[in-house]
């Protein structure tokens, strides 16, 4: 998707997307977590990266919703 030229409909669209996949990742992860045959060092990267992710789009929705109003 072209983001530049996209409408702030089509962006918030594609926006509700990330946030769902986002979202089921984290239920990924949790159920990874109760695993006993999971070992954390598998998932300590990958679950800092998604909380850095979801603190970063958090971040990005807040400036956003000020721009709105």
């Amino acid at each position: 998707m072209d983001y530049e030229n996209a409408t702030t409909e089509e962006l918030l669209k594609v926006l509700n997307e990330k946030v769902a996949e986002l979202e089921d990742m984290k239920e990924l992860f949790a159920a990874m977590r109760r695993r006993p045959d999971t070992p954390e060092v598998v998932l300590a990267p990958r679950f800092l990266f998604l909380e850095t992710a979801a603190d970063f789009i958090q971040e990005n929705i807040n400036l956003i919703l000020v721009q709105l109003r």
